[in-house]
């Protein structure tokens, strides 16, 4: 009874998800008459009605959104302590596909790979730098560290820091013009920007302080999709940009970048490993996930206090 429950449940958030039997269906691999039932038996179970069905839409019900909101974290949770039980039990073995953002190729991270592997000496880790939104079915890959919002209900996205942002230049760039001291000087200002991965337009800087705030859209000469590309520009003293505290790090230390508006803050990012859900995830999956977690939860790097 409770694994036709579990069934049902799973179904009804499919369903949910895709607003339509047919492709939940297709997905599930079974007929949109089994579907159908499904949700129909386990409503019967409940006593209530959890999807509104007409011939052109399907949605759900108040109480309906409620319980596919609370059985999204059971579920999770299950998946966690049944994933854990089989880490115990079995030997991690096999491939591992992992993206990352660029601007993470020099963050320390692929020494925590490393550190990773020798503790899981039977997985092979395939580490890819892209800062394209992934389509993670498609492309095999297990899973993705991302900045930002991630909007694709089909996937976890678990929060394990946030990433900072400034605004730097180049000391020969500061030597033709001053540093600025305000974000509405930046519009005389040389500047380098970041292309949104998926829209192709430019991100848009974004700074406060004491409650303003203020949002730049810069008029560049020169944008670019690759974060390392953008370090290499600004070092260079082609104009001023605006990335990842993470990625500047070493330029700054050796004086070849300056941070500049240090009394605004800068718009940052939640970062996030993003994987499929499933009721049973891989060992190998929840492994990584549980190491990376851990390990940025103890970097001041990836969780800084401003």
């Amino acid at each position: 009874m409770l694994a036709e429950s579990i069934h049902g449940i799973e179904v009804l958030i499919r369903v949910s998800e895709l607003k339509s039997f047919t492709k939940a269906a297709f997905e599930l691999g079974v007929s949109p008459s089994a579907v159908s039932n499904s949700v129909t038996r386990l409503e019967k179970s409940l006593g209530v009605r959890l999807l509104h069905r007409t011939t052109r839409s399907l949605s759900l019900t108040q109480e309906g959104a409620l319980f596919v909101e609370r059985c999204r974290h059971a579920l999770y949770a299950l998946s966690e302590a049944q994933n854990q039980l089989s880490m115990s039990l079995d030997s991690l073995s096999g491939s591992l596909r992992v993206s990352v953002p660029v601007s993470m190729a020099e963050s320390g991270l692929v020494e925590l790979v490393g550190e990773f592997m020798s503790h899981h000496s039977q997985i092979k880790v395939d580490l890819q730098f892209d800062d394209q939104v992934l389509d993670l079915a498609r492309t095999g890959v297990d899973v993705v560290i991302r900045f930002g919002e991630i909007k694709d209900s089909r996937l976890v996205a678990k929060k394990v820091g946030r990433v900072r942002y400034a605004v730097y230049g180049s000391p020969a760039l500061f030597a033709q013009y001053a540093p600025p001291s305000h974000p509405d000087q930046l519009v005389d200002y040389p500047c380098i920007t970041a292309i949104q991965p998926g829209s192709g337009r430019a991100i848009p800087w974004r700074f406060q302080q004491q409650g303003e705030v203020w949002s730049v859209e810069m008029d560049s000469r020169l944008s670019m999709n690759n974060s390392a590309a953008l370090l290499a520009a600004a070092k260079a003293g082609i104009g001023l940009v605006r990335l990842p505290c993470q990625l500047t790090e070493e330029a700054v230390a050796q004086g070849r970048l300056q941070e500049v508006l240090a009394p605004f803050s800068v718009d940052g990012s939640e970062v996030s490993l993003v994987y499929h859900y499933q009721r049973f995830n891989p060992p190998k999956v929840q492994a990584f996930v549980e190491f990376i977690s851990a390990a940025f939860a103890r970097h001041p790097l990836w969780n800084p206090r401003s």
